[in-house]
């Protein structure tokens, strides 16, 4: 059992959980309470902690990639979906995500069916649902397998070919934003980052 120190403005009812081989969905108390991943333990067997899910929202529509202002935007499983706003980041009019989407029992909520892949984002860091795409490099929007206008086909770190909608660029500063390094070019024709520094 992995212990945390939970923050002061917690509910007065926290509690711990091990996924122990089973869905960590599972592990919910009683409404709102969620069974939340730690990034620190992904290697260690899914540990978690059960509190206030972070957003239940009434969308009972898969929307990961959609554009959206707030987390009520956007679908949440077990209070895993929100918002990452474009105000301070480069997820341009923001993005909406599906975090810990690897977790047991999360699949059904990241198929490759309802066109979503399920994100690795480095050591450290929990996966996010995203929209998936067929055309990695080949360009932005809806004929490269974006509905977005404004992202484009990146190759999946995940392999096999398959891809993940990203923000596009048009300026060599798109992508100094978005990845936050100097040593990167916007290919234009693609819409796309190069190098791109998730490989």
């Amino acid at each position: 059992m992995i212990k945390i120190t939970l923050p002061r403005r917690a509910p007065a009812r926290p509690g711990f959980t091990r996924a122990g081989g089973r869905h960590w969905q599972d592990n919910l108390r009683a409404l709102p309470y969620g069974c939340h991943p730690l990034a620190a333990s992904i290697a260690e067997d899914e540990d978690g902690y059960c509190w206030t899910g972070e957003t239940f929202t009434a969308d009972r529509v898969n929307n990961a990639g959609a554009s959206c202002v707030w987390d009520h935007d956007c679908y949440s499983p077990f209070g895993r979906g929100y918002c990452i706003p474009d105000r301070g980041t480069a997820w341009t009019f923001g993005v909406c995500v599906i975090e810990a989407c690897d977790f047991d029992g999360m699949g059904a909520y990241c198929a490759e069916a309802d066109d979503k892949i399920c994100e690795p984002q480095g050591a450290g860091k929990l996966s996010l649902c995203l929209e998936r795409c067929d055309d990695p490099g080949g360009g932005m929007g809806p004929d490269h397998g974006c509905s977005r206008l404004d992202y484009a086909c990146y190759p999946s770190v995940t392999g096999a070919g398959a891809g993940v909608c990203l923000p596009g660029c048009d300026f060599d500063a798109d992508c100094r934003a978005f990845f936050d390094i100097v040593e990167i070019d916007c290919d234009v024709p693609s819409g796309t980052c190069t190098p791109d520094p998730r490989f």
